[in-house]
Formats: structure tokens, C-alpha cells, sequence
């Protein structure tokens, strides 16, 4: 990257790399394969629209940032002054194995570089609406977490004072959770108090989990894609619900290729000449579906004769952990050609 004395930017294109964080904003702006301006500024979006006029006189926007924490808020606003905003996954941005210098500054100028390059593409922006069904069973999926880290800290407890037993082991279902109330009674007082706080949090997180599933179930009632989705083995309202909210429009990916790219489920390869060698899966895509897909296939190969007997084969010839993979790969496949069909799953689509 050329650093020479300032140019005039008017009537220019300018693309902007904006390194986002809580509390301010760096960017760095190139054109013409120069680096034309650079500051820190606080994190407002009105003060970065006025940093573009003062550093950028005239120039016509392009900004890139990396998709986090902030979210698509600055993508939406920037849109709607009409300046051009593309979001990245932070993966898809090259730095050079040796370097090991990292500052805003110049990972901002590092993003405007590849964006004037062209070697950046955005990711697909979901509407607000979309995003807010997403938030929804995301919260969910966080519940969910926090509360198989209370079971842990029971176990722990248990372990820790000589009191776990095969009874306790295991998942804690309903029946194994009035189990152990029952027997926290007959502990010592200082340890009953600390297990009567954990059973608290524990039944507070499931009835949070229960509303939250109650509230996603009564939104998708009129949602065709879920409905199409509820077809699919091993898809029930939870995963069919995540697919839906994750991917949005089906439609966006233009073969099979790319929705599986999309979850990560694509195999790995690494060929040299003649040689071709394939394998375990990229795991470049989004890690939470690729999460809910393997799930759902473990129980689609219980209860569809067809993918068991795929299973039995597949893991005859790669083993168990890649057979399942393929049939995750499968399912959201077909979960494509379904939406965009209109129509149900049936048992002799599956390919």
C-alpha cells in the first residue's frame, strides 16, 4: 500500500475500513491504491458521517466492517444516508501468516485495502424482522447452555462431597430433578442451602426455556417455511424454528453446494496433481446450524428406515461421526429443495 501526500478525493470513490469496537470507531480510508486519511473517533454514527466529509471531501463512500457484537445497526444506517456498506466475516479477511504487528489502525486500513481490491464480499443481511426471530431462539439456545452448566455445578457438588451416586448420574429430567429435592432434604444444613440455590436456578432457567419455546411455537404458526421444515426427520419446532430464522431465504443460495458451505458440512480437501485427498469437513459456515443439523440427524436415523439404513452404510465405510455428517448434509439439502418447492418432505426425495 502507497502512503504519499494527501489527494483530493472529489468526485473519487473511497473505500472505508471501520474497526468497530464498544466504544469508538477507527477507520481508514484508500483510493487509488493510497492511503488518503485515517482517525479514531468515539462511537456514534453521526460522528462517523462527519469524519467522511472532513477526511473525505466529495468522495463517494464504500465501507466494510467486521461482522461481531455490533451487529447490522451501522450497516442499516450507513445504507440509508446512500453510502455502500458491506459486513465480512472477520475469517474472510486475509493477514499474513508472519505478521504479527495488530492494531485498530491498521486493521482498519487492512479492511479498506481488500475492499478496494475487491477481494471482500459481503454476508447476507437479514431483515430486522428476521433478525428478531433470530434473537429469539438464540435466547433460547443460551438458556439452554446456562442451564446444563447449573446441572454441571450440582454434579460437581455431589462429586465434591462424596454423595454422587448412579442415581443423580445422567440427564436431570423431571423425574430424576424431584428425585434429588427429595433427598437435598436429608443433607446438612449449609450443604441443603446451597443445593436448594442451584434447584432454584435450575427450575427458573426451565420455565424460561419454556416460555421462550411457547412464544417461538405461536410466531411460526403462520410461518410456511417452518411448517415445510416440520416435515423433515429429526426436525422438530426448536430445530425446524433455527434452520428457518438462520438461513431466512432459501432462495440465496443457488444449489446445494452453497447451502451446505453455508452450515459448514462441505468435506475438507487438500489434492496435489492426480491425487485427490477429501477430508473431515471445513467447518467454515455457521457452527450453531451445523450444531442443530447433526443433532436433528441423530434422531432422524431413529425413526426414517431410509436414513438409518444410509447411516448403516455410510458408517460402515468412514465411521459413525462422518456417516452423520452426511446425513446432516443431506437433510439441509433437502430442507432446500423443499421450501423452495413448496412442498413436504417425503421419503423418496432424500438424495
Amino acid at each position: 500500500m502507497k502512503n504519499t501526500k494527501r489527494i483530493s478525493t472529489q468526485g473519487k470513490t473511497v473505500f472505508v475500513g471501520i474497526d468497530v469496537h464498544k466504544d469508538s470507531y477507527t477507520i481508514a480510508g484508500v483510493c487509488e491504491g493510497m492511503k488518503v486519511g485515517s482517525c479514531r473517533l468515539p462511537a456514534e454514527f453521526i460522528a462517523l458521517i462527519k469524519s467522511f466529509d472532513t477526511l473525505f471531501p466529495g468522495a463517494k463512500i464504500c465501507t466494510v466492517y467486521e461482522a461481531g457484537f455490533a451487529g447490522f445497526g451501522l450497516h442499516r444506517f450507513l445504507e440509508k444516508r446512500g453510502i455502500k456498506s458491506i459486513v465480512v466475516n472477520p475469517a474472510d479477511i486475509y493477514v499474513q501468516a508472519n505478521d504479527r504487528v495488530k492494531t485498530d489502525k491498521r486493521d482498519a486500513l487492512t479492511m479498506a485495502s481488500q475492499l478496494a481490491g475487491g477481494m471482500l464480499h459481503g454476508i447476507a443481511i437479514p431483515e430486522e424482522a428476521l433478525e428478531h426471530k433470530r434473537a429469539l431462539t438464540r435466547h433460547r439456545e443460551s438458556l439452554v447452555e446456562d442451564r446444563s452448566a447449573t446441572i454441571t455445578r450440582i454434579k460437581s457438588k455431589l462429586h465434591q462431597f462424596g454423595h454422587m451416586c448412579e442415581a443423580f448420574d445422567g440427564p436431570f429430567g423431571k423425574k430424576r430433578l424431584a428425585e434429588f429435592e427429595q433427598w437435598v432434604t436429608t443433607v446438612a444444613d449449609d450443604l441443603r442451602q446451597v443445593f436448594e440455590s442451584l434447584i432454584r436456578t435450575l427450575r427458573s432457567f426451565e420455565k424460561e426455556i419454556a416460555s421462550i419455546e411457547k412464544a417461538i411455537a405461536h410466531r411460526t404458526q403462520d410461518d410456511t417455511a417452518f411448517q415445510i421444515l416440520s416435515t423433515i426427520p429429526g426436525f422438530g419446532p426448536v430445530t425446524s424454528s433455527v434452520v428457518a430464522n438462520e438461513i431466512g431465504d432459501f432462495r440465496r443460495f443457488n444449489n446445494r453446494r452453497q447451502i451446505a458451505s453455508f452450515c459448514g458440512l462441505t468435506p475438507s480437501e487438500n489434492s496435489s496433481g492426480e491425487k485427490i485427498r477429501r477430508g473431515t469437513i471445513t467447518k467454515k459456515g455457521s457452527s450453531r446450524l451445523r450444531s442443530v443439523l447433526v443433532e436433528a440427524s441423530w434422531r432422524a436415523i431413529k425413526h426414517c428406515d431410509d436414513l438409518a439404513k444410509r447411516f448403516e452404510k455410510l458408517k460402515y465405510r468412514c465411521g459413525a461421526r462422518r456417516a452423520i455428517v452426511a446425513i446432516a448434509h443431506a437433510l439441509i439439502v433437502q430442507a432446500r429443495a423443499c421450501v423452495i418447492s413448496q412442498r413436504p418432505y417425503t421419503v423418496m426425495s432424500i438424495d
